[in-house]
């Protein structure tokens, strides 16, 4: 019921905001921030933004801190409310952190709230079974 009530607040929010530019194709929406503290100053300022989760992620990822990218990975995908909200930048994060198997757990998650939303829905389903795939071949025989 709590995992109900938090996507209702965040969808609730999301259309309650006024829209968010689209974020930048190419190079510029793959960059980094210069440091972890500088990706954490902005995701203070706009903690619903999974972009700069996943921004906040691979900075971290990078630092050697693994669990801590993990999560931020795993937030954005909990906050993706529309397709392009860095569904797939965040599960190839996990992928990358050999966390495909809790890649595949938080997309299911993510799935059973957003039968409503069908491009969401698609975008969920096909991150999923990227990280189902990356979960098999990792997978001990």
């Amino acid at each position: 019921m709590r995992r109900v009530v938090a996507v209702v607040s965040v969808l609730f929010a999301a259309c309650a905001s006024p829209p968010r530019a689209a974020a930048p194709e190419g190079p510029a929406s793959s960059s980094t921030c210069s440091s972890v503290e500088a990706c954490a100053a902005e995701v203070s300022r706009d903690p619903t933004d999974p972009h700069l989760r996943v921004r906040w992620g691979r900075a971290l990822e990078v630092a050697g801190r693994a669990s801590a990218a993990a999560r931020e990975f795993r937030a954005a995908i909990r906050l993706a409310t529309d397709p392009v909200a860095a569904i797939d930048e965040a599960a190839d994060g996990l992928m990358r952190l050999g966390d495909a198997p809790g890649c595949v757990a938080e997309l299911d998650v993510q799935l059973a709230g957003a039968e409503r939303v069908p491009a969401l829905a698609v975008a969920l389903r096909r991150a999923r079974e990227r990280c189902a795939e990356a979960a098999k071949k990792a997978a001990p025989i």
